[in-house]
């Protein structure tokens, strides 16, 4: 079946109440930046890719957000233009994927689909935009998403971002890029830092966050930016 492309999409305003010419305006925006890409097994991967407007000066990386369950890349909508700022020393090219029978992305086709083979197709989608060394960042299924990444490609994840770290005792694997942990106090599990470090060796930042719970992109965007923002800095030694 053939459809028009997203990108050729755009919803006509007239007359409207100032709420919904706001969300019209939102919804134009994230059209601009819908994309999908298949996947060798013919899955069809929706994603979102913005790059930022940067300062001559700053530093821009590559960050992939991916999010969790019952979730969805509208998570991220707040936090977006955030970490595509021009008043940081770095700033994000941000990409992020649907998960397979989420949002906007095909459902798997045969059963079985785990964290492991999210994990392999965003390794490949990240391969596929060019870039060599990127940054992760989740949080639920996500945060399990991007530590299968951190594992299988240790040599591309410059650093990984979870804002909820799940670890059990007794793992042999460890985690040795470099990552940063934003613990906020109404998580539905709390993780200590002594915990997650039997998994993740290499925890460079470690925050306590003052208020915010298992959704911190939409309950507070401000605090997982700075967070993020201030774990590539150290990363990067700007």
């Amino acid at each position: 079946m053939k459809t028009t492309p997203v990108s050729a999409l755009q919803v006509e305003m007239g007359e409207m109440p100032l709420e919904l010419r706001r969300e019209q305006l939102a919804l134009n925006y994230w059209l601009k930046v819908f994309y999908t890409f298949r996947f060798h097994a013919g899955l069809d991967v929706h994603f979102i890719h913005v790059r930022p407007s940067q300062r001559g000066d700053q530093r821009v990386v590559p960050l992939m957000l991916v999010h969790g369950w019952p979730g969805s890349f509208y998570e991220f909508y707040k936090i977006l233009p955030l970490l595509t700022q021009k008043d940081e020393r770095v700033t994000f090219e941000v990409v992020i994927p649907s998960i397979p029978g989420h949002g906007f992305s095909e459902a798997p086709h045969k059963k079985g689909f785990n964290t492991l083979a999210a994990a392999r197709i965003f390794l490949t989608l990240m391969d596929r935009l060019g870039f060599s060394q990127f940054y992760l960042q989740g949080g639920d299924w996500g945060s399990l998403i991007t530590t299968n990444m951190a594992q299988m490609r240790p040599d591309c994840v410059r650093g990984l971002h979870l804002n909820n770290c799940m670890t059990t005792k007794g793992l042999r694997t460890g985690i040795f890029v470099p990552t940063g942990l934003a613990a906020f106090p109404q998580e539905l599990m709390h993780c200590p830092k002594s915990w997650a470090q039997i998994r993740y060796r290499n925890i460079v930042s470690y925050t306590f966050m003052p208020q915010g719970g298992h959704f911190p992109a939409f309950e507070e965007p401000q605090l997982l930016a700075k967070d993020i923002i201030q774990f590539a800095k150290k990363v990067e030694k700007l």
